[in-house]
């Protein structure tokens, strides 16, 4: 894990807590990036986009787990979204999340 990562990133057990209830993840990394590698079932909202996305995201309903390519930009996305009222936390890298995620498939 980058330091980036580390200093963005919630801790596991909050990201683990989020994902056994059911939290959605997006990932806030631009399209292209979002196409080549996934995690399987998120939505990509790229970070620009999160700021008018926010009524959107909000009516979803359920917890969110943000994720990108080292934590930078989902952080961001992060405190926009809590500032909003959301329950979300930053799950860094989307890399890291899917692990975590594989990790309660098991």
């Amino acid at each position: 894990m980058s330091l980036l990562s580390k200093v963005f990133s919630s801790n596991e057990n909050e990201i683990l807590d989020l994902l056994k209830v059911g939290a959605l993840i997006i990932d806030v990394r631009n399209p292209w990036e979002f196409e080549r590698l996934r995690i399987e079932g998120s939505l990509n909202i790229p970070l620009p986009q999160i700021k008018e996305q926010a009524q959107a995201i909000l009516d979803l309903n359920r917890p969110i787990v943000f994720c990108c390519a080292a934590g930078v930009r989902s952080g961001k996305a992060t405190l926009t979204m809590k500032k909003k009222g959301l329950n979300c936390v930053n799950g860094g890298s989307w890399q890291s999340v899917k692990s975590l995620q594989n990790n309660i498939v098991q």
